[in-house]
């Protein structure tokens, strides 16, 4: 048994900007530079009990926890105006599970109960003065049980439940005059679901079928009923004591969320809207995997290869609409597909008697899909590559050294129009350890971002560290992070629709003495 209470206080002063593109003459690039300090406060308490016999496992977690933050920003750029943000969270949870197991069965219970309740607020002060609350009570209580028989080359389990909860919203937002509105709403969801599966190992062959099946009531203005079903077949071929084949397809039927059936305006900062629209519909994903494995743990060489399809296909379109000085986000009843290419793959090797390891990775990822804007329909293409090689190890007795670096590439093709971003990251820390009681770090990372307006940010960082054990019980420490002393960062991300370049002030040169008496 454990018992354990924590607390953490955190203060952040937070200075930073954005300038997005959103590839459009009739909506202008929008700039927002934020000086911001938020203020955290969490104290929790945990009971832990677990007992590990022959015949059964156990193991029960109870969780208290309670949150308060606040936060306060000043904003310039595209608009001039101040944010406010209070926000409070109590929470309850109970986690038990227990495990009863032969060599022939296999039997599974687990319960989880949990309450939740989260009063916010929201102040913003500029042309308009907006207010917002928004407070969600919520219990939920999941009981799953598992099932499983075993045979020498089958195994047969069956997974069964009920998952049950109790949602409540109140939300008040005034100053936007349009968009006032005030709403008490409460939800009462259950979902009961059933899952059958079967595997079969035999001479290097493993194939597993599971048929997921959920049945879900929404009790939201209205009542509401979905079966949900997502079957999944894998197979795996051990091809010799060395390498496997694998892939797996899968099939999902979703319903649509129960949020979306709740359309008050939410206002999620100064300048964002979200009004939700159900129209009722599902959603269709197929998923298929193909991977190869190599291991020769003699020669310490590994390879993996895989590759992912997945497509979507649904009856809802993200929307944003742009009104005025807001960004309203919703959806529009319109079918909607998104296809993605997944490509990734690994190769590492063993050096020196594999006191080191040298190896690369990399992936390449390739979407198509549409998304509206101000009711019109545009398609966009997105393409990401990432390759990632490292080094690591000890190179002598008394040093060792890790290095990796990450190159991405990105790209975003709206309408036949191509919008490009390259980065650059690379970190090298070394250890040194003269002997058993002194100990010294040195960490250098570089940070390169190229903008599509052929300019780059580039950032190098120093740290450095040094540990003396003077005894059994007493240590001394002196830790240095950027020794540069820089002061600012930037990069680049890609939204639906949007291009970002981000600038942040960072924290400047701090030097950590420490001392540490052990009783």
């Amino acid at each position: 048994m454990r018992l354990k209470f924590d607390y953490m206080g955190d203060r952040l002063d937070y200075n930073s900007g954005i300038k997005t593109d959103y590839f459009s003459d009739q909506i202008p690039t929008f700039i927002q530079n934020n000086i911001q300090r938020s203020q955290t406060h969490n104290l929790s308490a945990q009971f832990y009990s677990e007992t590990n016999k022959r015949g059964y496992y156990m193991k029960d977690k109870f969780t208290l926890s309670g949150e308060l933050e606040k936060s306060t920003s000043s904003i310039t750029g595209s608009f001039n105006l101040s944010q406010r943000v209070n926000r409070k969270h109590f929470f309850a949870e109970n986690d038990l599970r227990l495990v009863k197991r032969n060599d022939k069965r296999v039997f599974t219970l687990i319960s989880r109960n949990s309450f939740g309740r989260r009063p916010d607020i929201l102040l913003v002060a500029g042309e308009e003065n907006v207010s917002q609350s928004l407070g969600s009570t919520d219990f939920r209580s999941t009981t799953e049980t598992k099932f499983g028989k075993l045979t020498r080359f089958w195994k047969y389990y069956l997974t069964a439940g009920i998952d049950l909860n109790y949602h409540r919203m109140k939300n008040t937002l005034s100053g936007l005059v349009e968009y006032d509105n005030h709403g008490d709403h409460e939800a009462f969801l259950s979902n009961f679901f059933a899952s059958p599966q079967i595997d079969f190992e035999r001479n290097g062959w493993r194939v597993s079928l599971s048929i997921p099946m959920k049945w879900y009531h929404y009790n939201i203005t209205k009542s509401h009923n979905y079966i949900n079903i997502s079957p999944r077949l894998f197979l795996r071929r051990q091809l010799d004591a060395r390498s496997e084949l694998s892939g797996s397809v899968a099939y999902r039927l979703v319903s649509p969320q129960p949020y979306l059936n709740i359309n008050d305006t939410i206002l999620s900062d100064y300048r964002n809207l979200f009004i939700a629209n159900n129209p009722d519909k599902y959603s269709h994903d197929v998923a298929t995997t193909l991977s190869y494995r190599y291991r020769n743990p003699v020669k310490s060489l590994f390879v993996n290869l895989s590759a992912t399809y997945n497509y979507r296909r649904s009856h809802i379109m993200s929307n944003q609409i742009f009104i005025d000085d807001f960004i309203v986000s919703t959806y529009a009843e319109k079918i909607s597909s998104n296809k993605t290419w997944y490509l990734k793959g690994g190769l590492s090797k063993g050096i020196g008697h594999s006191k080191m390891v040298a190896g690369i990775e990399g992936n390449v990822s390739l979407t198509s899909a549409s998304s509206m804007r101000d009711n019109s329909v545009v398609p966009y293409r997105q393409t990401t590559t990432e390759i990632k090689p490292y080094i690591k190890g000890s190179i002598l007795r008394w040093l060792s050294a890790n290095y990796e670096a990450e190159y991405g590439f990105s790209k975003l093709e709206i309408n036949g129009d191509g919008n490009t971003c390259h980065t650059f990251h690379q970190n090298l820390f070394a250890t040194i350890l003269p002997n058993d009681l002194i100990e010294f770090t040195i960490g250098a990372e570089h940070f390169l971002t190229n903008f599509s307006e052929g300019n780059t940010a580039n950032l190098i960082l120093l740290d450095a560290s040094a540990v003396w054990r003077v005894s059994n019980k007493i240590r001394l420490s002196l830790t240095a992070n950027n020794l540069l002393n820089k002061q600012n960062y930037e990069y680049v991300t890609y939204g639906t629709l949007s291009r970002s370049e981000h600038f942040f002030n960072i924290r400047q040169r701090s030097i950590l003495a420490s001392v540490q008496y052990r009783f």
